[in-house]
């Protein structure tokens, strides 16, 4: 597509918009925002990793692999933050057990019965698990109002039981120290291939105020150059079924407070976000990423992709709203 192509694609995201809503909507009751956009331009917060400087405003912190299994990590944290986490909504660690060399990178459980006796993974994902965990606890003795988030492959999720291939024992990748789970599973329909696993989160929670943050895939992928996953106004309609998704899963916030208590971001509420991946670009010299705000010729690649984006993003936020009878009123502050 040339630029030449750029109204024509416009004009196809309008009419993508129009029909594709469920209902009027008319505001919005969840947190958006784009991973890797350090500025929050793109949504209610932005987003940085350890190794960055943190930004100015509210912000998404992510520490990558292999620093959250660095103890000294651990021991910084709870001792004399580095950052001002009042500016800090939630910490994420991206797919912990399946980025690790020495858990992940096979689809099987790793604590399946009859796996080879050479396989070390199952003591290696409890030792994972048990990192976490005191991460978690050190985060919490820092900024108790800060979220930790754990975002899972599609294989981990498995692991933790979803689906009927499993015929291992679930394993406990998440607890109570974990306040917002989600997947990134990209490339197809969210109805039929992913809505069940965020199903399977909210109906397995390990403590009754646990969030689930929803990840679309906001890209473009192209591998040698080919469109592969679906273009932009593919990638377009798989995000309104994301917004509705969470529209509808937030239209009653009755959830317990929990152990956050009043942060002022969306509590109470099922779904806490949604989160797209992501912001810029990834380019390499064959597979190559292009997100919300890339900066890549020729525009119209991500045309309809972005038009989805900015009108949800431009919706009035509901600043409050009133949970069930007899529970508290999961309220929700300006972000």
């Amino acid at each position: 597509m040339t630029d030449r192509a750029l109204p024509l694609a416009l004009c196809a995201a309008a009419l993508l918009l129009a029909s594709s809503k469920t209902s009027a909507q008319s505001t919005r009751n969840f947190g958006l925002a784009a991973m890797r956009d350090g500025t929050g331009a793109l949504g209610d917060l932005a987003y940085f990793d350890v190794e960055s400087a943190q930004p100015a405003g509210r912000a998404i912190m992510a520490i990558p692999f292999p620093t959250w299994k660095n103890t000294s990590w651990q021991a910084m944290l709870a001792a004399s933050p580095s950052y001002d986490f009042s500016r800090i909504d939630a910490v994420l660690i991206d797919e912990p057990y399946w980025e690790d060399q020495e858990t992940g990178g096979i689809p099987q459980n790793p604590c399946a019965p009859g796996r080879p006796s050479n396989d070390t993974r199952c003591g290696k994902v409890h030792e994972s698990i048990a990192v976490l965990q005191a991460l978690g606890a050190a985060l919490k003795a820092t900024s108790p109002k800060t979220r930790f988030w754990l975002n899972f492959s599609e294989s981990e999720c498995q692991w933790l039981g979803f689906g009927s291939q499993n015929s291992a024992p679930p394993l406990p990748l998440y607890g109570r120290f974990v306040d917002v789970v989600s997947v990134d599973k990209y490339g197809g329909d969210f109805t039929t291939s992913v809505a069940q696993i965020y199903d399977f989160f909210l109906a397995h929670r390990s403590m009754a105020s646990q969030q689930v943050a929803l990840v679309p895939g906001t890209f473009v992928l192209e591998v040698g150059g080919v469109i592969v996953g679906g273009d932009a106004s593919q990638q377009a309609a798989r995000l309104l079924s994301y917004f509705a998704y969470a529209t509808q899963k937030n239209a009653t916030c009755n959830l317990p407070i929990g152990r956050l208590g009043i942060t002022g971001s969306f509590d109470g509420c099922p779904v806490w976000g949604v989160w797209g991946w992501l912001a810029g670009d990834a380019p390499g010299s064959a597979v190559s990423f292009y997100g919300l705000s890339t900066s890549a010729p020729p525009p119209s690649r991500v045309a309809p992709l972005v038009a989805a984006w900015n009108a949800e993003k431009n919706l009035p936020l509901v600043r409050s709203v009133q949970a069930a009878a007899g529970a508290i009123t999961a309220v929700i502050a300006p972000l």
